[in-house]
């Protein structure tokens, strides 16, 4: 089970992450669409012994404009409209006040963030173009996420170099 805490800023999304309540949480094999609201951080966590954990063994899929995460456990997570609310725009005050964002476990054992910026494309046009932009986990959970989707399998076997396993 996946829980998705929410913060409305970057310190509260750190400081209360172990005993955080989830906002929602996502049971395996469940797909759950998230329509994105602007100034809320999204904290993507696992229960561990009691405490969250931020999430492992994931593929983050950018379709469109949507941020899709497909989870070891069979769940997929749709941020509706990620891409499209969460980039960044000319006016600093405004960027500041809509900034959203998605975190998950990064590969040195710190956190991952999603941001536009690290999106593989910015093309708001390209919606029918899905791109990874996130793996995290070990050789055999990419291989069993992969194998939810023959999609997303194809992409997995032509997207990930070694060092991103």
């Amino acid at each position: 089970m996946i829980n998705v805490i929410t913060a409305t800023n970057t310190i509260n999304k750190q400081a209360s992450l172990s005993e955080a309540q989830p906002h929602l949480q996502v049971h395996s094999n469940v797909i759950k669409v998230i329509k994105i609201e602007p100034g809320v951080h999204y904290v993507l966590a696992q229960n561990i012994a009691g405490k969250n954990v931020l999430l492992k063994e994931l593929v983050a899929l950018r379709k469109g404009d949507d941020l899709i995460i497909f989870h070891a456990d069979g769940s997929q997570i749709i941020f509706s409209d990620y891409y499209l609310f969460c980039a960044p725009t000319n006016n600093a005050e405004q960027a500041t006040q809509e900034a959203c964002s998605v975190t998950v476990a990064g590969k040195d054992g710190g956190e991952h963030t999603f941001t536009s910026e690290n999106s593989a494309s910015n093309d708001s046009s390209a919606t029918d173009v899905s791109s990874i932009v996130y793996t995290q986990g070990s050789q055999t959970s990419l291989a069993a996420i992969a194998a939810m989707d023959s999609g997303l399998q194809s992409l997995i076997s032509e997207g990930i170099e070694p060092e991103q396993i």
